[in-house]
């Protein structure tokens, strides 16, 4: 099935690629919320893509804005990884909320999403709104991914974006940043609603809380990592929770 939003995003100036008109244009009600597994399925048909859209598009813009203010106190990157990655809504309102500023330096982005056709949306935004980096896409799930997937770093200043997913269970997140983390700064930003199930929060938990283990190897270095949890108005009154860290991993 063709994809009418590849070519219409091709189509548009960058300034004219936002979330706002991305969403209104090509979001559905196609009766196929059950389908979506709670926004977790791998979505391998259009229809289900602009349901995504439809169902959960305000949830993840009210995520995402609710801690505009901390990306703004972010180094901006030369180079981002986007997990899990969907139609790249994530890096729509990093865009959106910086005014394009956080990702105006960014040479090289990496987006990891085992669904093809969310994968090609995600590459034509991410061409669009880094119209000077070279996009590498990584068709596979998490555990399945081995580190010769990912270009070297070469020291560069990383930001490593997780919407929604580093919350996720069925997937190792140590082991997944075992092999993205490399020389140079990484700034993870994960940004989810805020559970006590099925992952959720606890796994975000232990995931920060290793990093920072005074055993944790000698050649990381944590700058800063801060857990907020926040309410978010779509829906009202939902519960997320943001970890922002900054660490150095020395070469060699």
């Amino acid at each position: 099935m063709t994809d009418r939003a590849i070519e219409a995003i091709g189509k548009r100036a960058r300034e004219q690629v936002d979330f706002t008109w991305f969403r209104r244009t090509f979001m559905g009600d196609h009766g196929l919320k059950n389908t979506l597994a709670f926004g977790h399925a791998v979505l391998d048909s259009v229809p289900k893509l602009d349901e995504y859209l439809w169902t959960y598009g305000p949830m993840i813009e009210s995520q995402w804005t609710k801690i505009a203010n901390v990306l703004g106190t972010i180094t901006p990157p030369h180079r981002l990884i986007d997990y899990g990655c969907g139609q790249g809504l994530a890096g729509l309102l990093v865009n959106d909320l910086t005014d394009g500023c956080l990702l105006t330096d960014v040479a090289e982005v990496v987006l990891i999403e085992p669904s093809a056709l969310a994968l090609a949306r995600a590459e034509a935004i991410y061409a669009k709104i880094c119209p000077e980096a070279e996009i590498t896409s990584v068709g596979k799930r998490f555990d399945g991914l081995v580190e010769s997937d990912l270009p070297p770093a070469d020291g560069q200043v990383t930001l490593h974006l997780f919407s929604n997913t580093l919350d996720v269970a069925g997937f190792q997140p140590l082991n997944l940043l075992e092999k993205t983390l490399q020389p140079g700064r990484n700034t993870i930003v994960s940004v989810s609603h805020d559970r006590d199930f099925n992952g959720g929060t606890p796994q975000i938990e232990m995931v920060k809380a290793t990093l920072e283990h005074p055993n944790m190897a000698s050649d990381l270095t944590v700058i800063r990592s801060e857990l907020t949890r926040l309410t978010c108005d779509n829906p009202a009154k939902s519960k997320a929770v943001v970890w922002l860290c900054e660490l150095e991993i020395a070469d060699g």
